[in-house]
């Protein structure tokens, strides 16, 4: 298996039951095993930006293509 670098440890994100987490789909993430007797469902969901028609399918891929200041301090930075 490939190592990956990572810019900052791991964050382990723990819950009750009945908590969201909500996560955009590139960041990188796995599920620890469930050792609970209770079933543990995931539901998954794609949203879609308001303006995809116009801004394109881009940001499946470019996490900020959707967030107008973090593009333009990425354009500012180079």
């Amino acid at each position: 298996m490939p190592k990956v670098d990572l810019p900052e440890p791991p964050l382990q994100i723990t819950g009750n039951a009945g908590d969201l987490v909500v996560v955009h789909h590139q960041v990188v993430h796995t599920a620890a095993p469930n050792h609970s007797p209770n079933i543990r469902y995931a539901a998954i969901f794609r949203l879609r930006h308001q303006q995809t028609s116009s801004l394109g399918n881009q940001a499946y891929t470019d996490i900020w293509r959707e967030w107008p200041g973090i593009q333009e301090t990425i354009s500012a930075t180079g």
